[in-house]
């Protein structure tokens, strides 16, 4: 027992210390946790880009695919007016009619 009207505070004093340790570490947590968001951050702003350029390439090849869709419709036309050309019998050729032009 401690003498006088003031008992043993270093317990207590103890004690506050303790909680002030604790409430330090949780907020140096917080701190860590804080960090981390202006890192999701900038993993949002990346995901952005990303998912902007791969809607871009996506339009890109869509209209590749349009082209190869003319291109191939255009190749089977050239090979029906070649056809034509190679059955066209010689004196037909001859009479003056205009020739198909590739």
């Amino acid at each position: 027992m401690a003498r006088g009207p003031i008992g043993h505070t270093c317990p207590d004093i103890d004690k506050c210390i303790s909680a002030i340790d604790e409430v330090q570490k949780a907020v140096s947590g917080l701190d860590d946790l804080i960090g981390r968001r202006g890192l999701l951050e900038e993993l949002r702003e990346a995901n952005d880009t990303l998912r902007t350029w791969g809607a871009e390439m996506e339009d890109e090849r869509d209209e590749a695919l349009k082209e190869v869709d003319r291109l191939t419709d255009l190749v089977a036309e050239l090979e029906e007016q070649l056809e034509e050309l190679r059955t066209t019998k010689p004196e037909q050729a001859d009479t003056g009619e205009k020739k198909h032009e590739l």
